[in-house]
């Protein structure tokens, strides 16, 4: 990312992955490169690794490499792939995407990461396109232009403006809307409520991704757990 502001803003967060959604993401991906020999992932944005992790226990010789600008992810995904016993197959490593080097991957699986990714479009999607190998697929959620989704970044940028204290009520209610989730993945997430999006999908997104030799084979909407959280698709993008 290229702001130090952004950098440290997340890099002082937590957040921990949902195993649902890693379940889901992991068996998709996994049937995108069932044909591939020793596949390499690249989870980009990993949180808590989930994702790569769900992979690795599903497919014995996949290598999956997790980053996230985090420190506190880093240090999860670690301690949850050595839990998983998945640890010999998987690196972790805190890195600014952009300028990280980490070769090229069959997959490459990044949710709800690609629009917090603060440098230019057009360079976000030129690496993405770099680190795939020829045929290689990128699955992502982005959240897409829409009104539903305008009227929740203006709310944003207003609970931005807004002291800290102000998160304590905003934690009453999640606990009322989410009682399934502990209060600290409730806390994770209520980080995130002052943050808004530098990209939404949209036809000039789609359009870059082409431009850069990445095909759109699929997209889909994606299921949203909560009314805060912008409403996301599901691509997919395979490398010409």
């Amino acid at each position: 990312m290229a702001l130090a502001s952004r950098d440290s803003i997340y890099s002082k967060l937590h957040f921990e992955s949902r195993g649902d959604v890693a379940e889901i993401l992991s068996t998709y991906a996994l049937s995108l490169i069932s044909g591939i020999s020793q596949p390499r992932l690249l989870d980009l944005g990993c949180g808590s690794g989930a994702v790569s992790i769900a992979a690795l226990r599903k497919r014995h010789d996949l290598r999956a490499v997790a980053i996230d600008i985090s420190p506190l992810n880093i240090a999860s995904s670690l301690a949850a792939a050595d839990k998983a016993n998945v640890g010999n197959r998987f690196v972790a490593e805190c890195a600014d995407y952009v300028a990280w080097r980490g070769g090229t991957f069959d997959l490459i699986i990044s949710d709800g990461v690609l629009q917090l990714i603060d440098t230019r479009t057009t360079e976000l999607v030129r690496r993405l396109a770099m680190d795939l190998v020829t045929g290689g697929h990128l699955i992502a959620t982005i959240p897409f232009e829409c009104w539903a989704n305008s009227v929740r970044i203006l709310l944003r940028r207003m609970w931005g403006g807004l002291p800290p204290a102000a998160d304590r009520l905003a934690m009453i209610v999640a606990r009322r809307l989410h009682p399934e989730f502990s209060s600290e993945f409730l806390a994770d997430r209520l980080s995130y409520l002052r943050i808004t999006p530098v990209r939404l999908l949209n036809d000039q997104l789609l359009a870059e991704f082409s431009r850069q030799g990445l095909q759109l084979i699929e997209q889909d909407h994606w299921p949203s757990p909560s009314a805060a959280k912008l409403d996301h698709k599901l691509l997919v993008w395979q490398k010409r």
